[in-house]
């Protein structure tokens, strides 16, 4: 046997990534001895996806490595790269007999805070490339544990911003012998340029790759990269399955994304478009103009994170406003303000300076905002109700944070001025302002939260597996896989075949138990009563034989105890004793054991039953019954 892909079949990629998303927290644990069991577990899930889907085993070596022990808790690597967010897990099979030596990097997609927003700060701005640089020494980590990294194939697979990080990985390093990725985020221009120092240089164009897109018509460059990559020998391994109704595939249109691999497309939702024709509507130089804007707080967002980014791109201090507000009463308000007089003249200074700047871009992202929601109501996302509502908010938004900009002039001069009480009077408007945006926003998401969660749906696996498996009769649930069929009556019924098996299995295992209990009572019941008295008795008995056998033997303890039997040199001629032995009343243990095994046996039938049930509505499907016998 080759050592090709053991993972080549689509729906078992899917299912092993939803899988790591599902062990997530499971391997945040404290002890190797608690890391070993999740690990247990995990490998035994990865067995029955395995077998569910291929009708086969996997080879017996199988190790688990997590990025939880390799990266999190590697104290030799730099923190920025330790707590990126990244997180991810791989899985060696080793069969020396079948020439199988191959290891599966799955790396986790956009989960935490931390991921979106290096999604923004990362994709699209290509400032930062931490959880590439996390990805990178995980893949090599896990290598290095193999042993034999000469004869090693290495597959990546994952999803949303894991694709974005294995792909990039792929490009720059070549670290894999095949690369899927699904709902994948695309690489960015920016990004590739800013972490591949190789590529700029070897690149024919001409242009500072810091403001390219202003030198460069951005098609020219795009292929350019594309035809590197190529030349590299990198992009043929990569292969990426995506839903029409992704909201990543939605925005890939824009931001100079550039898609690698070989695609294949999927309606997962016929009553919705995606949004990937209103993000398409967008002019490319509104998003560059947003683009360039965020870049310049680089350093700022790198030291301070979105916090720091928010602050250092409007000048508004939230924390120091919110100082003056909780002060309790006018006076103690007042104090505040006159104590951080300069920081509060600093802060207007930095807002007179910064926000003009901010709300351009702003008012220039909510004079599109129209059109966006207008194109969520056209493509199936809003009714008529809500997308009035929406836009309704959206202008209360946009009018609020107007008034803000003039509040912070008015703040400056009473400042100058020391009129601390116009002053106070100012920041109360101002924080009646932010509470203002902070209500609509409130009803912002309430209105679409329903829209939100049909777009993020587009963007999740288990539709793209139902999808995938519709025509099979075949459907996924958490994680679980569901067969289909039809009743003698029509009816059509449908069985999660997972569920069913780990009933079976944990009953059975119920069964087994009590049965084993039955078993230890019953050896327990011998050893300590049955065997027990017959030995003590033996013991007695032979202790009687001995003394009616050597009467002579025993006069001295007779005339210990009974001090008045007979006179000094007397002896004893005979001792007969009468024996008789009697136990406590205890109940026919024969009866008890019978009755015990009984309704174990009737257990053992009622579950046995469930399997003959569920066996004889797929009696073609032999893989049914390989799952009840699934052993892990």
């Amino acid at each position: 046997m080759n050592n090709t892909d053991l993972f080549s079949d689509e729906k078992v990629k899917l299912r092993l990534i939803q899988l790591e998303y599902d062990y997530k927290d499971d391997f945040k644990v404290s002890t190797e001895q608690e890391l070993e069991e999740v690990k247990k577990k995990f490998e035994v899930d990865v067995r029955r996806i395995f077998l569910e889907e291929t009708q086969q085993e996997l080879p017996k070596n199988i190790e688990i490595y997590s990025s939880n022990e390799l990266i999190k808790q590697n104290k030799d690597l730099d923190t920025n790269i330790t707590s990126s967010g990244y997180d991810g897990t791989a899985i060696y099979i080793e069969d020396k007999s079948n020439e199988i030596n191959q290891l599966h990097i799955i790396s986790q997609g956009s989960q935490e805070k931390e991921d979106w927003i290096y999604n923004g700060f990362g994709l699209f701005l290509g400032i930062d490339d931490s959880q590439y640089e996390a990805a990178k020494h995980f893949t090599i980590e896990a290598k290095e544990k193999t042993n034999d990294v000469k004869n090693l194939k290495t597959f990546a697979m994952g999803h949303s911003l894991a694709n974005n990080n294995q792909i990039m990985l792929q490009l720059i390093d070549g670290e894999f012998d095949g690369v899927y990725g699904v709902n994948g985020a695309q690489v960015s221009i920016d990004h590739l340029l800013n972490t591949d120092e190789v590529l700029y240089r070897n690149m024919s164009l001409t242009f500072n790759k810091y403001d390219c897109l202003d030198s460069v018509p951005a098609e020219e460059l795009k292929a350019e990269i594309i035809k590197y990559y190529e030349n590299k020998g990198v992009t043929a391994q990569i292969t990426q399955r995506i839903s029409w109704d992704d909201p990543l595939y939605g925005v890939s249109g824009k931001g100079d994304f550039i898609t690698f691999g070989e695609i294949q497309m999927t309606d997962t939702n016929l009553q919705v478009e995606g949004i990937r024709n209103i993000i398409d509507s967008i002019q490319d130089e509104d998003v560059r103009n947003v683009k360039h804007y965020l870049q310049k707080y680089t350093d700022a967002y790198q030291q301070g994170g979105l916090n720091g980014f928010v602050k250092a791109s409007t000048g508004i201090d939230i924390d120091l406003i919110e100082s003056v507000m909780n002060a309790d009463g006018f006076l103690a308000k007042a104090g505040v303000i006159i104590n951080n007089k300069d920081d509060l003249i600093a802060m207007v200074g930095k807002v007179s300076n910064n926000l003009p700047a901010f709300l351009n871009v702003f008012h220039q992202i909510m004079d599109g905002s129209d059109m966006f929601i207008d194109g969520l109501a056209k493509n199936g996302y809003l009714d008529k109700d809500s997308q009035a509502k929406v836009k309704t908010e959206l202008q209360q938004v946009d009018q609020h944070v107007s008034n803000i900009e003039v509040q912070f002039n008015q703040l400056m001069q009473h400042l100058e001025d020391k009129e601390y009480k116009k002053a106070y009077d100012t920041i109360v408007d101002i924080w009646s302002e932010y509470q203002a945006i902070r209500d609509a926003l409130v009803v912002l998401q309430e209105e679409l939260e329903g829209p939100l969660e049909a777009i993020a749906e587009g963007h999740s696996i288990l539709p793209l597996l139902n999808a995938l498996s519709a025509l099979e009769g075949i459907s996924y649930s958490n994680g679980d896989i569901c067969y289909t069929v039809q009743s003698s009556s029509g009816e059509e019924i449908k069985w999660n075949i997972s569920s069913a098996v780990r009933i079976y299995q944990q009953g059975m295992k119920i069964v087994e138990d009590i049965e084993e209990s039955i078993r230890t009572y019953e050896r327990i019941y011998k050893n300590e009563i049955e065997d027990d008295f017959q030995t003590k008795k033996q013991r007695l008995i032979y202790e009687i034989h001995h003394i009616e056998a050597n009467p002579s033997d025993y006069l001295w303890d007779f005339q210990f105890l009974l001090p008045n039997l007979g006179n000094l040199g007397s002896k004893i001629e005979k001792i007969d004793v009468q024996e008789s032995f009697y136990t406590a009343p205890l109940p026919e243990n024969s009866s008890i054991l019978m009755e015990l095994r009984k309704q174990a046996t009737e257990k053992r039938h009622f579950i046995e039953e469930i399997r003959d049930s569920i066996e004889s509505l797929f009696e073609k499907e032999v893989l049914i019954s390989q799952l009840f016998d699934f052993k892990g």
